[in-house]
């Protein structure tokens, strides 16, 4: 009887992080990876919404040694906002696609000396 207290949606999600943990195909250290998933154990918190934003600034690394790396920074950050965190669904985190966007980001902001 206590089976049928479990939210189906909870169930889901947990074989969902259980699975991504399993056969996210890149290593934490990729871009791709650390968002798979962060995106999973995003999901278990009930503002997903803010998922995609969250777990770009968690694996988007970036050194702030100089005022031109903040520019980079945010230029690739604002581009990311308005292109790519659309592109996560609860259903599929598209981490490469992310990825992907993320890093054409990054080539439209690299500042030219």
């Amino acid at each position: 009887m206590e089976g049928k207290n479990v939210k189906p949606i909870a169930v889901m999600l947990i074989i969902t992080v259980l699975v991504l943990g399993m056969f996210v195909e890149q290593t934490e250290a990729s871009f791709a990876g650390c968002y798979a998933k962060c995106f999973a154990f995003c999901l278990l918190n009930p503002t997903i919404i803010q998922c995609p934003f969250t777990c770009y600034k968690e694996c988007h690394h970036h050194s702030p040694a100089s005022s031109e790396n903040d520019l980079q920074y945010y230029c690739e950050t604002g581009c990311a906002s308005s292109k790519c965190l659309n592109i996560s669904t609860p259903q599929d985190p598209r981490a490469n696609e992310m990825e992907g966007c993320v890093n054409s980001c990054s080539e439209e902001c690299n500042i030219k000396h």
